[in-house]
């Protein structure tokens, strides 16, 4: 089940989102993060995908030998544990975000087996006005 949640956070991690008006960098990335996380959470491929870099799109359409990102996303919805995962996934927690010009990275806190977290990074990247997730990081 680690290795199942771990890839759970890693795809989710793979976020993107679009920015508002006004909002700070950290509000753009804050919606963008719990955007994913909740629509992965809750079985919407698309609007998860949606929220990913066009670069990540394109690695994970290549990786998946030209599958649409929706259907490699309801691939990972269809795993025996995601509905524990998904539980745990809309529970993540944004602690520290760092901006750097057009890039920045989220670390996440999601809660893990035996109410021990898991932390992880996410990288993401101005695309136009809207902040898209570009990587997981380890």
């Amino acid at each position: 089940m680690r290795r199942t949640a771990c890839a759970f956070v890693a795809c989710a991690a793979l976020v993107a989102g679009c920015g508002g008006g006004g909002s700070s960098n950290s509000d753009q990335i804050k919606k963008v993060i719990g955007t994913y996380y909740q629509a992965f959470a809750n079985g919407d491929s698309a609007t998860a995908c949606h929220q990913l870099a066009k670069d990540t799109v394109k690695n994970l359409e290549k990786q998946a030998k030209g599958r649409a990102c929706s259907d490699v996303l309801n691939d990972a919805l269809q795993q025996p544990d995601y509905a524990t995962v998904a539980e745990k996934l809309k529970k993540a927690k944004i602690t520290k975000i760092t901006v750097l010009n057009d890039k920045a990275t989220a670390q996440i806190d999601v809660p893990g087996v035996g109410g021990k977290q898991a932390r992880t990074a996410v990288a993401l990247k101005k695309e136009g006005d809207s902040w898209k997730i570009a990587t997981a990081l380890r």
